[in-house]
């Protein structure tokens, strides 16, 4: 039984980038942008989608104001 588990999980690429359209671009892009990493201009564009097609309220709650967050001027950390 254990090598009928090991078989089915070599069968899923996991954590393997399925590259079938732009995302070349939108990666070159975003590092042209100067963020790569989360929080940057994919991530807003996501939760605009996610939040013009989501039914529930709690959803739309919760990205606008991720939304409101990540759009906020960030304060620089003081040394006291």
């Amino acid at each position: 039984m254990a090598d009928t588990m090991t078989q089915a999980h070599s069968d899923i690429p996991f954590n393997r980038a399925a590259l079938v359209g732009n995302e070349w671009k939108y990666l070159a892009e975003t590092v042209r942008m100067g963020h790569i990493a989360g929080d940057g201009f994919y991530t807003l564009r996501c939760h605009d989608f996610i939040e013009k097609g989501g039914r529930s309220r709690s959803t739309r709650l919760y990205l606008r104001l991720r939304r409101q967050r990540l759009r906020a001027p960030r304060r620089k950390a003081s040394l006291r």
